[in-house]
């Protein structure tokens, strides 16, 4: 129960009651898992304080890891990239990706593919590279087509075509495009997406 009030706080935004809930949460003989609660806490803290967040998402990674959760411990990774990949810390992104990319691939989850390779994006757009951007964010897109395509019910692929992160990686793509001059590039991704 003192994680949904603390959810609630947060979408009320009342960082400060969720957070305070949430470290109590952490306190030593709590109900509640360790990992989630650090996971939780690092998405609260993004913003304000993402050296916080980072190192929420490090010590939950952790013990995602110790405790064999390979899928919860992937979706760490990626966003422990991207908030590292948006605070300028992309030699730490990078790490994060490539640890997400691994386990990815022994545990079978394709969905993190994309999300690597836009993140991946991120990190060249934050270089000043459009062209390795184009590149990352094409490969996002053809890894997040094969997914849809795979899809049996076309709710499910609306569902996966109305994320947030989806729209993002459409509009970041048609950005690079249009700064490299490729405008009918962009047009034909607009589209796509």
């Amino acid at each position: 129960a003192m994680l949904a009030k603390a959810r609630v706080a947060e979408l009320d935004d009342d960082a400060d009651t969720a957070r305070d809930l949430m470290e109590a949460a952490l306190k030593p003989g709590g109900a509640y898992d360790r990992s989630d609660v650090l996971t939780q806490l690092a998405r609260l803290e993004r913003a304000e304080h993402p050296d916080k967040a980072a190192a929420y998402y490090e010590e939950a990674i952790v013990l995602l890891h110790a405790g064999g959760w390979r899928q919860w411990e992937i979706v760490a990774h990626l966003e422990a990239a991207r908030l590292l990949a948006s605070s300028g810390k992309l030699d730490a992104a990078r790490a994060h990706i490539a640890a997400a990319t691994s386990g990815a691939a022994t545990a079978n989850f394709t969905d993190s593919e994309w999300r690597a390779r836009f993140i991946a994006g991120l990190i060249a757009e934050k270089q000043g590279s459009d062209e390795d951007a184009v590149k990352a964010y094409g490969e996002a897109i053809g890894a997040l087509e094969a997914i849809r395509r795979g899809l049996a019910q076309a709710e499910q692929r609306q569902s996966l075509a109305d994320s947030e992160t989806v729209t993002e990686l459409y509009q970041r793509m048609v950005a690079a495009l249009s700064r490299l001059g490729r405008q009918d590039e962009a047009w034909r991704t607009v589209e796509r997406g």
